[in-house]
């Protein structure tokens, strides 16, 4: 996964971004998490024993989840 290039609550640039802007590093480091947690379940015995076409549906909801993150670390680069 991309860096989010030092965006984050601790960076004091942080402090200087417009609300909008916040809530976009906020929505990005959210999904982050999820996403990390999602790559760990597969990962587990429990993923493992899901009927193929669930696991094919999870692995496509990864994906779009990382294309999302790449879109708001694009977004949050651009921000001035």
């Amino acid at each position: 996964m991309k860096s989010h290039r030092g965006w984050s609550k601790a960076n004091p640039a942080h402090l200087n971004m417009q609300e909008f802007q916040k809530r976009v590093v906020a929505e990005r480091d959210d999904l982050k998490v999820k996403l990390d947690a999602l790559c760990k379940f597969f990962k587990t015995d429990t993923f493992s024993n899901l009927p193929e076409d669930e696991k094919h549906r999870l692995y496509d909801q990864q994906a779009t989840m990382f294309r999302y993150t790449e879109i708001l670390d694009d977004r949050i680069n651009h921000f001035q």
